[in-house]
């Protein structure tokens, strides 16, 4: 995810829609994006299933399971795949070249980080459409507890070991919904 200032989002043309305005002000908090953007360099996680995960919890008190993120992910993988992977792997190319310091260059990687950010946002589109068609989510006034079991579905889901690493970065990003 390439989230760097909220304000980069304020367009007329985007409805306003709870997922992103989250994710926007999480991203912004202390450290999250070095931690979120850790367990996908890592990991190969997606950081907008991390971050419907503690929305859902957080926001919506949601307890998703493996298959609820099974369903997401499949709604999300091909666009991230095909548009998103590609446009980061770009604007991190970009990071390379010794032309950043060419004015015209430094728009073409501002424009690809730009695209990137749309289309993480179109990623969080497809992601919240399918939310509503799950099945069989349960609920509990417990956000917290919904945000860890949301990333421990996710995380087992993705096949991920729960080791130290994995675990400390979930106690983190818990507790950064809380302020």
């Amino acid at each position: 995810m390439a989230y760097t200032d909220p304000s980069i989002d304020k367009k007329s043309s985007w409805p306003q829609e709870s997922l992103w305005d989250y994710s926007l002000a999480y991203y912004a908090r202390d450290n999250v994006p070095q931690f979120l953007l850790a367990l996908q360099d890592q990991y190969d996680l997606d950081v907008n299933l991390i971050l419907l995960a503690i929305w859902a919890g957080a926001e919506l008190g949601l307890l998703l399971k493996e298959e609820h993120f099974s369903k997401l992910d499949a709604a999300a993988c091909e666009w991230r795949e095909n548009v998103v992977k590609p446009l980061r792997t770009v604007r991190r190319a970009f990071k390379n070249f010794k032309t950043i310091e060419i004015p015209r260059a430094r728009d073409i990687r501002g424009g690809i980080k730009a695209a990137e950010l749309d289309a993480e946002h179109v990623a969080q589109i497809m992601l919240t459409n399918k939310i509503s068609d799950l099945t069989k989510v349960a609920t509990t006034n417990k956000y917290a507890d919904a945000v860890t079991a949301n990333l421990n579905s996710y995380f087992k889901y993705a096949g991920i070991d729960m080791n130290q690493k994995i675990q400390d970065a979930r106690i983190f990003l818990v507790s950064r919904t809380e302020t």
